[in-house]
């Protein structure tokens, strides 16, 4: 150690440093960024409520719903054509079972011999018998007679043709009972007359003009008809009234 120099004590090592910790990462934004004017999409303008009008004008496309439908164009014999024929025959008939013979015959045994006429007029029992059906071919008459002038409906139709067919049914039955009567009681003749065959075939071609006018009317019905219902009629113009625009 040189001489005039203090002696300076031994420097002691320092201790190590322990390494800083690393800061905590900042806290995510609580919005996104703002965009950049470059990624910024266009500003619209905002729509402006229409101005409402008073009165508004109604509808112009508006139609009622058809409730109603006119009836396709007729093909065929008209119902008022059916309905003359169908009085004809029914009138006739009705005539010859009145006035005319129903049916006869006659026997002859040697011991006895007779004579049957059964006519309308000839006795009560005749009477009875052929009297209603002589009725039902007059009602026929009267349904065809309102059908030549104004539209007869399904209904009319219907019953003149179910009285036709009952008194064709009731004539060719009573013929029947008749020949099966006149063979049994082996007759000489027996005959059906003008009367029996009037009212067979008047009561047949009147149930038959009857059906084709039933069936007539049916084709040229219209599909959907409600006549006791009004129909819909389009609002006044002070109904239609226009709400104000909703706030955004």
């Amino acid at each position: 150690m040189p001489v005039g120099q203090a002696a300076t004590p031994p420097q002691q090592p320092q201790p190590a440093q322990p390494a800083p910790r690393p800061a905590p990462p900042p806290p995510p934004p609580m919005s996104l960024p703002p965009p950049s004017p470059a990624q910024a999409p266009p500003q619209q303008p905002a729509p402006q409520a229409p101005t409402p009008q008073y009165p508004p004008p109604p509808p112009q496309q508006y139609q009622p719903p058809p409730y109603y439908q006119p009836p396709p164009p007729q093909q065929g014999t008209p119902v008022p054509m059916l309905m003359v024929g169908a009085m004809i025959t029914s009138v006739v008939g009705a005539i010859l079972l009145v006035v005319g013979e129903f049916a006869g015959g006659y026997w002859n045994t040697g011991s006895a011999q007779g004579w049957v006429y059964v006519y309308a007029t000839y006795s009560w029992w005749s009477a009875i018998i052929l009297g209603p059906l002589a009725l039902g071919l007059l009602g026929c008459t009267y349904i065809a007679y309102t059908g030549t002038r104004v539209a007869p409906s399904l209904g009319r139709l219907r019953t003149g043709l179910v009285i036709s067919s009952l008194v064709t049914l009731v004539v060719f039955v009573l013929g029947l009972i008749f020949v099966g009567y006149a063979i049994s009681e082996d007759w000489n003749d027996y005959w059906i007359s003008e009367g029996g065959w009037g009212g067979l075939f008047g009561g047949l071609l009147t149930a038959l003009f009857f059906f084709m006018a039933l069936r007539q009317a049916k084709a040229t019905a219209a599909p959907y008809q409600m006549p006791s219902q009004p129909i819909p009629q389009p609002l006044p113009p002070a109904a239609y009234v226009v709400a104000p625009p909703r706030a955004p």
